[in-house]
């Protein structure tokens, strides 16, 4: 429902747990109010900063559509290439969350880095930034063979 251009958010609160490489749309988690979501105003689509942020290994990214209609949600590495779509089609009016994995469209893992997601939505786009930080291994693997030989010696 809309009243002089503001959504009034119904929330609710789904439980879940998605397998890696599994994107799932849920609704926003509990504790999550309307004012931290940058609620529409006379607007069509408004979308939010994903959370966590920075992210390892997974994100929620939020938006909210004033209708319902076809959308497009995907992620670009910092050079501008499409890293992974993670929604394409119809979706209904609302407060929505995707999850994303931090893995590219063929189930890759992505490295760290900065990485921006685009929602588009009848011709009209927003954009955010997002960063992916995952933790450094200890060591390379010569150093790591070199070690092993170390051990044995």
């Amino acid at each position: 429902m809309f009243k002089n251009g503001t959504l009034l958010l119904f929330i609710i609160c789904l439980t879940g747990i998605a397998s890696a490489g599994e994107l799932t749309a849920l609704s926003l988690p509990e504790g999550t109010s309307a004012a931290a979501l940058s609620v529409l105003n006379n607007g069509e689509i408004e979308l939010s900063e994903n959370s966590p942020n920075p992210f390892n290994p997974t994100t929620a990214i939020r938006f909210a559509l004033k209708d319902t209609g076809p959308l497009n949600l995907a992620v670009f590495n910092s050079l501008g290439q499409k890293v992974r779509v993670l929604a394409d089609g119809p979706w209904s009016a609302g407060v929505h969350a995707v999850m994303w994995d931090g893995r590219d469209n063929t189930g890759q893992i992505v490295s760290s880095g900065m990485y921006l997601y685009r929602l588009e939505v009848g011709g009209r786009s927003e954009a955010r930034k997002m960063l992916l930080a995952r933790k450094k291994r200890r060591g390379n693997g010569a150093e790591t063979q070199r070690q092993k030989r170390k051990e044995c010696s």
